[in-house]
């Protein structure tokens, strides 16, 4: 007698197997053989014999229990399934066990099945020659990996949907396409075969060829299991109009150049970042793009290199910058940064243009602030301008620069002349700015402010290029440290609301007769040792006029000589005047006085000269009156010892 057992609830407990004691029975199952195809409603056929009675015969798929059936001494089982409540293409294993009245029991050998639950046309394997995919022969099942090594054309209207953990290639081994064009009453659907178990990702590899792959009123949903709905390596392709959703991980993850279109699609739900790219991809963005909606609402930026001129857009979302971006190459390629763009950095990323090739960066945030900073206020490591940085093209202009220098030595280092206006550099884990063997092409009106250091570093010959209008104050180190050197052009020193601090000593003189012009309420800090020399190596001079505000020349402490001097030597220029100055502090470093003239008559008046290592003002072979000198300034608080004024005559 034959008995059919229709389904039972898969939360039956599938009973233990007791010790055998007697001989077991035997059970194999007959239908389906291994790799046979389950469509629909089938009926699984299970032999079970034993030396007294089988009492119960259990049917599991996947180790899950479906059905059992307990009969007299029947050898056939029939048991009713139904495939169609598998996804397509999907592979399970059915297990019958049987059981005696002694209770022993044995298992069939596994027989793997594939399930393919709805009609439609199926694919799998390599394409080695041009297909067309028609939407009336939809759906279209990918089971597994389907290699495209030629050229696949999918029309309007289809719908393509993938196996759990399918996977479409593009041009892995030769000249490959996919074309793929919808139309917004009929897109072109890539979608799971099962929306509860996501399949891979399509991939266009190096031999995927530009213009054969387009994508254009397409809708890519429900997989990423591999890290994005789709993978762009190595090629360029064009998407439009196109919606990426609900990816298990990325939307798009991008390397190499990038597209060659990419305008007006939409990448939303997915459990990652909407686009993953490659510096140079990231240039290839187009207009139109909404990108909301995502787990991390940001465009990810892998580190590598930008080795053509490329416009970054402002995609309304931040650009997150994982690792270190270099701009150079043979072409000398340019990154022009669009208003309103935010970048935000790791923290071990960094920015570096013209490294041993020319490169350069221009940021102009005139018409939207552009912004650079770290994740979460975290410090990133900041911005190098090297050697080779093009001359022009490396400016900023209106942007904000937060929570660099984690490099530990500035936000922005240069070793090249960079142009920075209407820019704000705050909170650097070091100093601000780095100048090395270089100044600024321009520099005005910028603020720096509440970094852990000095915000500018730069060589006394470079002081001029500081343009007006800097605020540089609020800082770790309040004063702007500057290398001593010798001036050898006209140079002005504007106030920057910060002194500047002198490491080494400055000389003003060559040739060329350089005036050094101090403006109103500049204040120089000279480190130990360390003076102003004027005239010594050639004709030079110094205009200090301190009206409305003071100029003042002092130490690094206030102690008594605690700096050389302010020295004029025999080159001392014409129209050299200090007027209305404070000089304290100095008399160091082996100088007679705070103020020394040798053979020169520079204009002293209307200045408080005071607390001098030495004298305040020493004169040797210069025309200039003591007694005037007394009358025009205001000396005091000389060293014990010592006078007002040194004087050994002409």
């Amino acid at each position: 007698m034959v008995r059919r057992v229709w389904l039972l609830a898969a939360g039956l407990l599938l009973a233990g197997c007791p010790q055998p004691d007697i001989t077991p029975p035997r059970i194999r199952i007959v239908f389906p053989q291994e790799g046979d195809t389950l469509a629909g409603a089938d009926t699984i056929l299970v032999v079970a014999n034993d030396d007294q009675q089988v009492r119960l015969v259990q049917l599991t798929v996947d180790d899950s229990l479906i059905a059992a059936d307990s009969l007299g001494r029947d050898t056939l089982f029939e048991f009713v399934f139904d495939g169609g409540s598998y996804p397509a293409g999907t592979v399970h294993t059915l297990l019958a066990i049987a059981y005696d009245r002694a209770g022993n029991c044995d298992s069939s050998p596994p027989v793997e099945f594939l399930s393919f639950p709805l009609p439609g046309s199926y694919h799998s394997g390599t394409i080695t020659s041009d297909e067309l995919w028609r939407a009336d022969a939809s759906p279209h099942y990918v089971l597994g990996t389907l290699r495209v090594e030629a050229q696949l054309t999918i029309e309007a209207g289809a719908e393509i949907r993938l196996s759990p953990g399918a996977t479409i290639t593009v041009g892995s081994f030769a000249p490959a396409g996919l074309r793929a064009e919808g139309t917004l009453s009929r897109p072109v659907r890539f979608t799971a075969s099962d929306s509860l178990n996501c399949w891979n990702r399509i991939e266009f590899n190096p031999h995927a060829e530009a213009g054969s792959c387009i994508l254009n009123n397409c809708i890519f949903e429900f997989g990423g299991s591999n890290g994005a709905l789709l993978a762009v390596n190595s090629s360029r392709i064009s998407i439009e109009n196109s919606i990426f959703r609900r990816s298990a991980g990325n939307g798009l993850v991008v390397s190499g150049p990038g597209f060659s279109s990419f305008r007006n699609n939409t990448v939303t739900g997915c459990d990652g970042a909407p686009l993953v790219l490659s510096p140079q991809a990231a240039g290839t963005l187009g207009a139109g793009n909404r990108l909301t909606g995502n787990r991390l609402d940001r465009i990810t930026i892998t580190p590598g290199a930008i080795e053509r001129t490329i416009n970054l857009p402002n995609p309304d979302v931040p650009y997150l910058v994982t690792g270190t971006i270099t701009v150079a190459g043979d072409s000398a390629p340019v990154v022009f940064i669009s208003p309103g763009c935010s970048l935000l950095f790791a923290d071990s990323a960094r920015l570096r243009i013209g490294v041993g090739r020319p490169g350069g960066l221009v940021a102009d945030g005139s018409s939207g602030e552009i912004v650079f900073a770290g994740i979460d206020r975290n410090f990133w490591g900041g911005i190098e301008f090297w050697n080779w940085s093009i001359a022009g093209q490396c400016r900023f202009k209106d942007c904000r620069i937060e929570n660099a220098g984690g490099n530990g030595v500035a936000a922005i280092i240069c070793y090249a002349p960079v142009r920075i206006a209407g820019t704000e550099l705050v909170a650097s884990a070091s100093a601000g700015i780095y100048c090395i063997g270089t100044g600024f092409e321009q520099f005005e009106n910028n603020t720096i402010s509440s970094c852990a250091s000095f915000p500018v570093h730069i060589e006394a010959q470079f002081v001029s290029t500081m343009g007006v209008g800097n605020r540089l104050n609020g800082n770790g180190r309040n004063y702007i440290e500057v290398v001593g050197g010798v001036i050898t052009q006209d140079a002005v020193w504007q106030n920057h609301q910060a002194p500047y601090r002198l490491t080494g000593s400055v000389d003003v003189g060559s040739p060329f007769a350089p005036a050094l012009f101090l403006n109103p309420g500049v204040e120089l800090q000279f480190t130990r040792n360390c003076g102003l020399r004027i005239g010594e190596l050639g004709p030079g001079k110094l205009i200090a006029i301190g009206v409305p505000d003071s100029i003042r020349f002092t130490g690094d402490t206030t102690t008594p000589g605690s700096w050389r001097a302010l020295e004029f030597a025999p080159y001392t220029g014409s129209g050299t005047v200090i007027d209305h100055c404070q000089l304290f502090f100095g008399g160091g470093g082996g100088a007679t006085a705070e103020v020394v003239v040798r053979t020169s008559s520079p204009t002293i008046r209307n200045n408080e000269i005071a607390w001098s290592g030495k004298y305040c003002i020493a004169l040797f072979n210069s025309p200039l009156d003591p007694e005037l000198l007394r009358q025009q300034n205001w000396l005091h608080d000389w060293a014990e010892g010592y006078d007002d004024i040194y004087d050994e005559g002409p």
